[in-house]
C-alpha cells in the first residue's frame, strides 16, 4: 500500500510540473532531477533571509545524489554553524546566535565552508556562471549541461516584486535580485502564455523553492528563459579525501570591490607554506579573477590556466608541478596525478597565469554586517607572492604598499587536501 502511495504521489507531482508544459519530450528539449527519480524534499525556510543555505544544502544533496549515488541530507543550519559560528576565533563569527538565518548572505561564505570539508565530503568544483558585476553570463546550453553535470544550478531572482508571478510561473524583466533558488531543470517548449504575456518565447527553467510544498506548485516553479535571473554556480563534492589545511578563513569582501585579489602582470606567483605530515591528493583555489574596467576585482566567464608546485619550505627544491585548465572562472581542487607524500615543512607554490590575479583574504571588519563580524590574521612565513624575482612575505606592511594596495592582504585561498 505504501509503494502505491509513494508511485501515485510521484505521478501526481510529475503531472503537476509537466502538464502544464507542452508534455515531455524524448530529446534534449526537456530534462529535470525529478526524470532521474530523486525526491529532494522541498525545504521551508521559515523567515526572510535563510534562502542562501537553504538553497545550497539543497544543491549540495542532489549533487550527491547524482553524481556519488549516495543519499546524504545536509542540515542548512549546520552550514551556518560550520562557516560562522559565534565560537569561532577567524573567519565570519556571529554575533548572537539569533542572528543564524541571516549569517550566510552570499554563495562564496557556502563555498569556502564546504571548501573546508563537511561530514566526509569535500567541495572539489563550483565554476562561475555569471560575473559578479554581471557583465559576463553564460548560455544557456551551458546552463543546461552544468543542470546534467552536477545535479542543478543556484540563480537569484526577484521573488518579491517581480513583473509576472502565478502559482507555477515567474517572470521578471525588472532585476532587482533578492531571493535564491534551485533550478533543477528545463523545458524548451514551455508555453509562453503561462507567463502573462510577457514573454515573447516558449522555454523555462524549472526551480526548487524554499518556501515549503504549499508555496507554487508543491513546492516548484517555472522561470521564463527571458527573465533576469542571476544564474550563479554549482557544486561538485567528492568523498575521496580524508583531510583539509588552509591559512584562509574565509572569503570576505570590501564596499568598493567585492574580493580582495593581488596581481603582478600576466603571471602572479603565490605560495604557502605548511607544516604538516600526510599525502597529498589535492590543492584547491579560485581561478579566474581578474581587474575590470571599474577597478574592482571581478571573475572572468573564460578559460584560465594555473600552474601547481609543491616545493620544499624554503623554494628551493621542487617536489611536484602540475598544470590545470579551466574553461570558466570558480573554486576549483586540482586532482595530483601522483599523490606527493610530506613530512614537516613544505609550501604550495600557485602561478595564475593570462593576467589573473590571486584572491586573498582581505583585512578584519569588526562590522562587516549587522548579524556578523570577519575576523582574519596573518603570521610571518605564511603567505608569500613572488616579485622581481624575490619572494615577498605578505605579513611585511611594505609588500602591501608594493603591490599598490590600500589595504593590507591576508593570506591566499588556498587548500591542500590529503588522501
Amino acid at each position: 500500500m505504501k509503494k502505491f502511495i509513494s508511485s501515485l504521489l510521484a505521478f501526481s507531482l510529475s503531472f503537476c510540473l509537466f502538464g502544464c508544459s507542452s508534455g515531455k519530450a524524448s530529446d534534449d528539449s526537456s530534462f529535470s532531477m525529478l526524470d532521474m527519480g530523486y525526491s529532494i524534499p522541498v525545504r521551508d525556510q521559515g523567515p526572510p533571509g535563510a534562502c542562501v543555505p537553504f538553497t545550497g544544502a539543497t544543491a549540495v544533496e542532489y549533487n550527491i545524489r547524482h553524481t556519488l549515488g549516495q543519499t546524504f541530507e545536509v542540515p542548512p543550519y549546520d552550514l551556518i554553524t560550520d562557516m560562522c559560528g559565534v565560537d569561532k576565533e577567524e573567519g565570519y563569527i556571529l554575533l548572537a546566535e539569533s542572528y543564524t538565518t541571516w549569517a550566510i548572505s552570499n554563495e562564496f561564505q557556502i563555498q569556502w565552508a564546504l571548501a573546508d570539508g563537511y561530514e566526509g565530503y569535500t567541495l572539489v568544483s563550483s565554476p562561475f556562471y555569471i560575473s559578479m558585476s554581471c557583465e559576463q553570463k553564460v548560455s544557456a546550453d551551458d546552463i543546461k549541461s552544468a543542470i546534467r553535470e552536477y545535479g542543478g544550478v543556484m540563480a537569484d531572482l526577484n521573488i518579491s516584486s517581480p513583473t509576472y508571478m502565478s502559482s507555477f510561473s515567474y517572470y521578471n524583466d525588472n532585476g532587482n535580485w533578492d531571493h535564491e533558488v534551485l533550478i533543477i531543470g528545463w523545458d524548451d517548449n514551455y508555453k509562453k502564455e503561462n507567463f502573462g504575456g510577457h514573454a515573447e518565447s516558449d522555454g523555462a527553467w524549472l526551480a526548487q523553492n524554499s518556501f515549503g510544498d504549499e508555496w507554487g506548485n508543491n513546492g516548484y516553479f517555472w522561470i521564463s528563459y527571458e527573465s533576469d535571473v542571476e544564474l550563479i554556480n554549482s557544486f561538485q563534492m567528492s568523498d575521496e579525501f580524508t583531510e583539509v589545511i588552509s591559512h584562509a578563513a574565509g572569503i570576505g569582501f570590501n564596499d568598493d570591490c567585492w574580493i580582495m585579489g593581488i596581481g603582478t602582470g600576466e603571471d602572479t606567483t603565490i605560495a604557502n607554506v605548511y607544516d604538516h605530515s600526510g599525502t597529498i591528493g589535492g590543492v584547491g583555489t579560485y581561478v579566474g579573477l581578474y581587474h575590470n574596467d571599474e577597478g574592482c576585482h571581478d571573475f572572468a566567464i573564460s578559460p584560465t590556466d594555473i600552474t601547481i608546485e609543491i616545493r620544499s619550505a624554503d623554494f628551493s627544491t621542487v617536489l611536484y608541478t602540475q598544470e590545470a585548465s579551466f574553461d570558466m572562472a570558480g573554486y576549483y581542487v586540482v586532482e595530483l596525478d601522483e599523490p606527493v607524500e610530506v613530512s614537516g615543512p613544505f609550501s604550495v607554490v600557485i602561478t595564475f597565469h593570462n593576467g589573473n590575479y590571486c584572491a586573498v583574504e582581505g583585512p578584519s571588519d569588526e562590522n562587516y554586517s549587522v548579524q556578523s563580524r570577519y575576523v582574519t590574521s596573518i603570521a610571518e612565513g605564511e603567505s608569500f607572492v613572488l616579485m622581481n624575482g624575490q619572494w615577498r612575505d605578505l605579513a611585511d606592511p611594505s609588500t602591501a604598499e608594493d603591490l599598490g594596495l590600500d589595504e593590507e592582504p591576508r593570506n591566499p585561498y588556498v587548500n591542500v587536501l590529503f588522501v
